[in-house]
């Protein structure tokens, strides 16, 4: 439970091989606050920049799961290979999507989403890495402040 705006990507490599290795991840979330809550854009850029060698690194076929406040709302997802649905889980509204990233390839995901949370006052923002990863490169841009970090542990924001 956290108090505020809050963020959990989950990938899942569907794939035989060990891609997700070789795969680089760089998000970035836009928020709009206002007084009946925020507009998010979070926008997700998969890279795969080695070639494929027939044993580890092949197809990464990933089912991404997104986590933000329950209530969250999607008003549109881009980059999916198969429609991206909404449910609930642990508490919080999921966006799940499913796609496939080549070797040498790029994707990117696009998720727009109102959320609860009130953006009068201080912007508070819970963002929770997936364990037994290195951390992915986040920019997170709230109004006009704006802040970029790698994300090696779970990480309290305020705006």
């Amino acid at each position: 439970d956290f108090d505020g705006d809050y963020l959990h990507i989950n990938d899942t490599n569907l794939a035989g091989a060990k891609s997700n290795l070789y795969v680089q991840e760089e998000v970035e979330l836009k928020v709009e606050p206002a007084k009946s809550g925020t507009t998010n854009t979070l926008t997700i850029k998969y890279k795969n920049p080695q070639k494929h060698d027939g044993w580890l690194n092949g197809p990464f076929r990933d089912w991404v799961r997104v986590y933000v406040p329950e209530g969250s709302e999607l008003i549109d997802a881009v980059g999916s290979d198969v429609p991206v649905t909404s449910s609930s889980d642990l508490g919080k509204t999921v966006f799940e999507g499913f796609f496939t990233l080549r070797a040498l390839g790029v994707i990117e995901l696009k998720f727009t989403y109102k959320t609860p949370v009130k953006g009068s006052g201080d912007y508070k923002l819970l963002i929770q890495k997936q364990p037994g990863t290195e951390g992915h490169g986040y920019t997170v841009e709230v109004g006009g402040d704006r802040e970029e970090f790698r994300l090696t542990t779970d990480k309290e924001l305020r705006f």
